[in-house]
């Protein structure tokens, strides 16, 4: 993914160079993407309130053109996604997508706070501090510049437990106009003859989704079955389109002290 940090975060000068500390809570694609690229030059931190990220997915496994990976994973860590052409493109495993990327932020000095939830935020001294229940290992409060929330997908935490997070510290990127879309998941041998409303993915483990904003979606085949609250137009899900919308708002972060 193209980077366009060295343009908005350096002056001509190391002296200028401004290290920011900056926390994403609740990780999506987006923000790991994100971490990927702030991590070379900033702090990061991944707040998620579920005990291993990428499980359960919030998100569509879903891309243009297999190529996509290239640049973020190894040929065994796309392997391992089980990529298969699909209709309207490609389906893949989105939630070993996100392990994936998860590990790679970790190898790049990314920290995550698993089973973690913000209980209070507040300004001090130019900085929010936010205080945390979390595990025992981890601490219970922590200082950072920039708090930064995915809005394009809504995650429903364990219990419903929700972070409390006064809404003047929080950068809001993603759009917000989201819908109900329906899925489930069915050995590919069952597919029938899907009318133009269903996105049919396929995906190399012998199953495939299908997605729908019909909440009758049923079949007898159906192995598992989802509701997400995402962008309304399902196709603006697709990898690619993620990774655009990473880049755009590298800018946005980066500016907001």
């Amino acid at each position: 993914m193209y980077t366009i940090l060295p343009s908005i975060c350096f002056g001509n000068t190391a002296a200028e160079v401004k290290i920011l500390h900056i926390t994403l809570i609740e990780p999506t694609l987006q923000h790991l993407l994100l971490a990927l690229e702030l991590s070379t030059h900033h702090q990061v931190l991944i707040i998620d309130s579920y005990a291993e990220i990428g499980t359960p997915s919030f998100q569509i496994g879903w891309c243009k053109s297999a190529s996509c990976f290239d640049t973020l994973l190894t040929q065994p860590e796309v392997d391992f996604l089980q990529v298969s052409i699909s209709p309207e493109g490609y389906g893949f495993r989105i939630e070993w997508l996100v392990k994936h990327l998860v590990r790679k932020c970790v190898s790049l000095g990314v920290d995550v706070f698993s089973r973690s939830t913000i209980l209070h935020s507040q300004k001090i001294n130019g900085k929010v501090e936010l205080t945390l229940q979390s595990p025992n290992n981890l601490p219970g409060s922590i200082e950072t510049d920039i708090i930064v929330v995915d809005c394009s997908v809504e995650r429903k935490s364990p219990g419903n437990i929700s972070h409390n997070i006064n809404e003047e510290h929080v950068t809001n990127i993603g759009k917000t106009n989201l819908s109900s879309w329906y899925g489930i998941l069915i050995p590919s041998k069952h597919l029938k003859e899907q009318d133009d409303t269903k996105t049919i993915l396929n995906r190399g483990d012998g199953c495939s989704e299908i997605w729908t904003k019909d909440p009758t979606l049923h079949s007898p085949f159906a192995m598992e079955q989802w509701q997400l609250q995402i962008d309304d137009m399902l196709s603006n899900t697709q990898f690619e389109n993620i990774q655009l919308l990473a880049q755009r708002n590298l800018y946005e972060i980066t500016n907001t002290t």
